[in-house]
C-alpha cells in the first residue's frame, strides 16, 4: 500500500473510494468533488485501488492518497488492508465510487460501524450482458445498495432502475458537477488545430471518450465513413484509450477513411480540446451522467447522442442538442451532416446547452448536495437508535406474526379502555381514555407545531389511529366523494386505519407507496416510492393522500411539483404536514450545520424541515390551488371534542383545477 502524508485535523474524515487511477467520467467527478468539498468542516482522504494520473492530480491538489492495488470486485486479499487503513486514518464515513470499489470497502466499513455513501456512476448490470451475468450483477448491486447507508445515482434514469429492479433502498439523486472556471469557453486557450494542422474553416467532431462497448466506436467509424461519401470537410478526432481501441483501428483501416481522423491518447488538456471542436458525438449504448457531455456542454460545443439514461435528462433533442437512436450509422452520420451545413442551428444548439449547464452541472452545488448526505447519515449513525431498533425487530419477527400480535393487543387495549368519552370512526370503538403519542420536543412547544409532538389524549386504544388520521376521516367525510364516487387514490405512507377503511371501498382504486421500506412493517403491495421522481402517468390519480411525509424529503418542492403531475385536472391532494403556528418562514434543517445542532433540533434524523405559515405558497407554487379547512373551528361535527383531534390543526387541501 502506497500513502502520501498529509496534515491531520479534527474535521470530519471521508474516506472517497474508486476502483482505478485512471481518468474516467467516475474519476473526474471525484476530483471535482474533493476538490470543492468544504475544507474547514471535511478532510476528504481517497483510497483507489490501481495507480495513475488522477492520483497524481490529486497529490497536486494537495489531497492525501492512498493506492491498494487489486483489478477485481470482491477481492478479500485486500480487505484487510482497506480496514487497517480506516484505523489509522480515524474515517468518520466511507463514500464508495463505483461497484468495484464498493465491493472491497464494505466489509472493513461494517466492521468499524462506519457509514457508507455509494456513489452510482452507471449500474454494472447493461443490455450487452448474457441474462445470467446480468441477473448475478443485479444480484450484487442489491447486496451493495441494501448495506449503503445513501446511495446516490447520478441520474433520475439510474435510480429509477434500481428502484423498479430491486426496490434499491434509501436513494437520491445528485447531478454532477463540473468546475466552471476550467470548463469556460471566455478563456484563452491553446490552438490545438495547429497541432493537428486542421484550419479553421473545416468542421471538426470530437469522440472523446474510453473505447469501450459501451461507447461504441465502431457505430462511430461506420458513421463517419458515410459522411466522408458526401464531404470531405469534415475531420474528426479520437481522443482516449481502451479495449476496442485495436479493433477501431482495424475498422479505420478497412473503410479507408484514415486521411480525415486524428487519433490521440488521454490528454489532460481536455478544455482545450473542447474549445478546439465544433460537434461533439457520443453514441453511447447505455451512460450514468457522461461528464464529457456535460464538460463540452460548458464548453459551448453542440451535441450529438444516443438517448440513453442519464444523456437524455441532460439534452431536450433539438434544443440542448440531437439525439440519434443506438447503433445506427446512417442516423449519426445524418446528425453530422446537418449541423456542418447548419451553422445557425449548431450555435443555437451550442448556447442553449452552455445555458443548462451553467445552472445545473455546478461543481460548488453538487459538493454542498453530498456534504448534506454526509451530514445526514452521520446524524443517523449518532441519534437514530429508534429506527435501527425497529430494522432488528422487523428482521426477527415476520409480517404476519407481527400483524398477528397488533391485531391481539389491540383487543386487550380496546376492552381495557373501553367507554364512551372518546370516539375512533375508523374502527367504530369508544374509549374512557386514549394513548399518547409522539415526542417531547422543546422546539415544537416552542414554535407551536401543529400536527408534532407530544399528545397526551392521542392514540385509539382500539385500532392505534392517531389524531391526525381522525381529522383526515372527518375531512374525508364532510368535503369530499370518496365514499360515494369511484376514484383511483395514491396513499403515501400510508397509515394502517386510512388504508383499511379506503381498501374496503368497493368504489376505489388504491394504490399505497412509501418512500422508505427498510424502518417499518409494511405488506407487499405497498410500494417502494420515491416522491421526487414519481413513475407513475401524468394526471393518473383523482385523489393523493400526503398525511405528515413531506417534512422528511429533501426535495420538498419537487415532490409537490411530482404530486401535481400525477393529479388528474379537478383532482385534489391531502397534503398535511406539521406546522409551526409562530413562524412565518418554514424552518430547514440545512441551517443546522453539524450532527449535534440537527439532533438539537429534530431528533429524528430524517426530518428536514418544520413548516410555517409560508407552506400555503410552497404549494401554490406547485400550481395547487389551495383551500384551508378547519373541522372544529367550522363545526362539521356536534361533539367534534369526542374524535379528540387537535383543534389547531388545518386542513391543506390543494386542487388541480
Amino acid at each position: 500500500m502506497k500513502t502520501t502524508n498529509s496534515n491531520s485535523s479534527n474535521k470530519i474524515k471521508v474516506l472517497e473510494c474508486i476502483r482505478q487511477g485512471q481518468v474516467g467520467g467516475g474519476e473526474s467527478h471525484l476530483i471535482d468533488l474533493v476538490t470543492h468539498l468544504d475544507k474547514d468542516k471535511f478532510e476528504p482522504i481517497v483510497l483507489s485501488f490501481t495507480d495513475g494520473q488522477m492520483i497524481t492530480t490529486l497529490k497536486e491538489k494537495g489531497i492525501k492518497t492512498n493506492v491498494i492495488h487489486t483489478e477485481s470486485g470482491f477481492d478479500f486479499r485486500v480487505w484487510r488492508q482497506v480496514l487497517d487503513l480506516m484505523k489509522k486514518e480515524k474515517i468518520d464515513i466511507v463514500h464508495a465510487h463505483g461497484t468495484r470499489a464498493n465491493s472491497n470497502i464494505f466489509w472493513a466499513a461494517d466492521q468499524l460501524h462506519i457509514p457508507i455513501v455509494y456513489t452510482v456512476h452507471g449500474w454494472s448490470f447493461h443490455q450487452d450482458q448474457k441474462p445470467y451475468v446480468r441477473k448475478i450483477r443485479e444480484t450484487i448491486e442489491r447486496l451493495l445498495t441494501n448495506r449503503s447507508d445513501t446511495t446516490i445515482s447520478v441520474s433520475f434514469s439510474n435510480q429509477k432502475d434500481g428502484i423498479e429492479r430491486f426496490n434499491m433502498p434509501r436513494s437520491k439523486v445528485i447531478y454532477y458537477g463540473i468546475d466552471l472556471d476550467r470548463f469556460n469557453p471566455k478563456r484563452e486557450f491553446k490552438k490545438i488545430r495547429e497541432e493537428w494542422k486542421v484550419s479553421e474553416d473545416k468542421t471538426l467532431v470530437g469522440f472523446l471518450v474510453r473505447m469501450t462497448i459501451q461507447k461504441d466506436p465502431h457505430t462511430m467509424m461506420m458513421a463517419i465513413k458515410k459522411v466522408l461519401d458526401k464531404t470531405k470537410d469534415i475531420y474528426f478526432v479520437m481522443i482516449g484509450e481502451g479495449d476496442l481501441k485495436e479493433s477501431t483501428l482495424k475498422l479505420v483501416k478497412k473503410l479507408n477513411i484514415s486521411s480525415n481522423i486524428i487519433f490521440n491518447d488521454f490528454r489532460q488538456d481536455v478544455p482545450d480540446v473542447l474549445n478546439a471542436i465544433d460537434i461533439y458525438c457520443l453514441p453511447s449504448l447505455w451512460e450514468g451522467m457522461p461528464i464529457g457531455l456535460i464538460e463540452s456542454m460548458a464548453m459551448k460545443r453542440a451535441i450529438i447522442a444516443s438517448p440513453v439514461d442519464g444523456t437524455k435528462e441532460a439534452i431536450i433533442n433539438n434544443e440542448r442538442g440531437l439525439l440519434v437512436p443506438e447503433q445506427n450509422p446512417d442516423a449519426l452520420a445524418e446528425a453530422i451532416l446537418k449541423l456542418h451545413y447548419d451553422i445557425e442551428l449548431r450555435n443555437a444548439l451550442a448556447e442553449n446547452a452552455y445555458n443548462y449547464a451553467k445552472e445545473k452541472f455546478n461543481a460548488q452545488r453538487m459538493a454542498r448536495d453530498v456534504e448534506k448526505i454526509y451530514k445526514k447519515v452521520l446524524s443517523k449513525k449518532k441519534i437514530n437508535y429508534y429506527v435501527k431498533l425497529k430494522i432488528r425487530i422487523k428482521k426477527l419477527i415476520p409480517f404476519s406474526f407481527a400483524k398477528k400480535l397488533r391485531g391481539f393487543w389491540q383487543k386487550i387495549l380496546g376492552f381495557y379502555y373501553k367507554g364512551s368519552k372518546y370516539y375512533c370512526p375508523y374502527c367504530q370503538h369508544s374509549s374512557r381514555k386514549l394513548l399518547p403519542a409522539g415526542l417531547k420536543m422543546t422546539i415544537y412547544d416552542e414554535l407551536e407545531v401543529a400536527g408534532s409532538g407530544y399528545r397526551k389524549n392521542c392514540t385509539c386504544p382500539r385500532c392505534f389511529s392517531i389524531d391526525r388520521d381522525r381529522l383526515i376521516y372527518i375531512f374525508i367525510k364532510n368535503k369530499t366523494d370518496i365514499f360515494s364516487n369511484k376514484l383511483k387514490i395514491l396513499h403515501i405512507a400510508p397509515e394502517p386505519s386510512i388504508k383499511s377503511m379506503l381498501r374496503s371501498l368497493p368504489n376505489i382504486d388504491y394504490h399505497a407507496g412509501i418512500n422508505y421500506r427498510d424502518s417499518f412493517y409494511f405488506s407487499k403491495d405497498i410500494i417502494q416510492l420515491d416522491l421526487t421522481n414519481i413513475y407513475y402517468k401524468n394526471n393518473e390519480f383523482d385523489v393523493v393522500i400526503c398525511n405528515h411525509v413531506l417534512q422528511f424529503i429533501q426535495d420538498d418542492k419537487k415532490a409537490i411539483s411530482e404530486i401535481y403531475r400525477i393529479l388528474k385536472p379537478g383532482g385534489m391532494a391531502i397534503l398535511q404536514v406539521p406546522i409551526s403556528l409562530k413562524l412565518d418562514e418554514t424552518l430547514e434543517d440545512e441551517y443546522f450545520i453539524m450532527p449535534e445542532d440537527h439532533e438539537k433540533h429534530f431528533f429524528q434524523f430524517e426530518k428536514v424541515r418544520i413548516y410555517a405559515r409560508d407552506y400555503k405558497n410552497r404549494l401554490e407554487n406547485a400550481g395547487f390551488t389551495v383551500k384551508i379547512y378547519n373541522p372544529t373551528k367550522e363545526k362539521w361535527i356536534e361533539d367534534i371534542d369526542k374524535y379528540a383531534i387537535n383543534p389547531k390543526e388545518d386542513v391543506y387541501v390543494g386542487y388541480k383545477e
